[in-house]
């Protein structure tokens, strides 16, 4: 009985120290495996195999995506994988007065690499229901999903435009489930204000979108402990002084921002000479953030559907994998209308 007692003992012992170097483990910060980049190339693309657009035909399956899918958003929901992204095409039956908008679909799978299936029939799923003015004006673009703790239900935020240069741009919200209706937060002038995206961290929200000063599109910040008072701009400050279009999330206690540089102070954009370029960094308190990669791109953007650069990123990351969803620029006339498909790069977290 007293070896028996003894040998409890150990195992007991045993136990509690493996556990506390399994818990250790745990909460140990994970690093990136820089040599783990795989480059997945196009996972979800437009539709420009179609042919032109009819306005004899009121319903025409992907023609709202027919040169442009942007801004991807990746969530898992139970055992499916959602994509939220933004498509530029045509919906004469909608818009008789225009060739083209700014509409939100989405795409399910069943692994965060695919493959990924456009959903209700290749249809958009979220339309301004004007062409100026109203809720949503003339675009809705740069969508994400929030699952917000104060409401208790699924928050779909975005970016709208109105068409009209006095408060052409405005960031809004919308349930989840795609009503057509939906809330303005904040207006800017047209191409001013654009890319939010929104999370919470248990007591406040913290609302990032790019703000463009002078040539220099920026990151800025709001915060607020009610979704109302994000509309005050006493919070803002800005977290990339050159770069805009950011994605955050936190994952083993560590806030990740990626986000894509895209103007500098000097010269107009141009895709042949400036590349837009992804960065990422990290930060423990959303307020304070340091660079990965030393400060410099994520990778380079060498293969021929990404040649001319990568912009509107989404970071997500699951069983210490990081995958990084962006728009691929395939043409160097790229204005943000043409010949846009989603990409994506995937890294591996150690905590080697």
């Amino acid at each position: 009985m007293k070896y028996k007692f003894i040998i409890l003992i150990i195992l007991i012992v045993g136990f509690f120290a493996m556990k506390n170097i399994f818990i250790q483990n745990k909460n140990k910060d994970l690093k990136i495996k820089y040599d783990s980049l795989e480059k997945k190339g196009i996972i979800l693309s437009n539709r420009l195999d179609l042919p032109l657009p009819s306005k004899e035909l009121n319903y025409q399956p992907g023609h709202w995506r027919r040169t442009v899918v942007d801004d991807p958003h990746v969530i898992k929901q139970g055992n499916k994988y959602r994509m939220l992204l933004s498509g530029y095409g045509s919906t004469f039956d909608l818009y008789p007065d225009t060739d083209n908008i700014w509409s939100l679909g989405e795409a399910t799978a069943p692994h965060p690499k695919g493959p990924w299936t456009i959903s209700n029939n290749d249809n958009p799923l979220l339309v301004s229901p004007g062409w100026k003015g109203g809720w949503g004006g003339g675009h809705l673009v740069s969508s994400m999903y929030i699952f917000d703790p104060k409401e208790k239900k699924g928050k779909i935020i975005y970016q709208c435009s109105t068409g009209e240069p006095e408060n052409g741009a405005k960031i809004g919200r919308t349930d989840d489930g795609y009503p057509n209706i939906g809330t303005e937060l904040f207006f800017g002038k047209a191409n001013t204000i654009a890319d939010p995206y929104l999370v919470h961290d248990g007591k406040y929200y913290h609302l990032f979108y790019s703000k463009k000063v002078k040539n220099n599109w920026q990151t800025w910040k709001r915060k607020s402990s009610k979704w109302k008072g994000l509309a005050n701009d006493f919070s803002a400050k800005c977290i990339v002084p050159l770069g805009g279009s950011s994605s955050v999330t936190k994952y083993n206690g560590v806030w990740y921002l990626v986000y894509s540089a895209w103007y500098d102070d000097e010269n107009e954009f141009d895709y042949k000479k400036h590349k837009n370029k992804l960065y990422l960094l990290k930060s423990k308190d959303l307020e304070n953030w340091t660079p990965e990669f030393n400060g410099k791109p994520i990778f380079e953007s060498y293969d021929d559907y990404d040649k001319f650069g990568a912009q509107d990123p989404c970071l997500f990351i699951e069983n210490n994998v990081m995958y990084i969803y962006y728009s691929v620029i395939q043409d160097p006339k790229n204005n943000g209308e043409t010949n846009t498909s989603i990409g994506l790069v995937t890294f591996k977290l150690t905590n080697k």
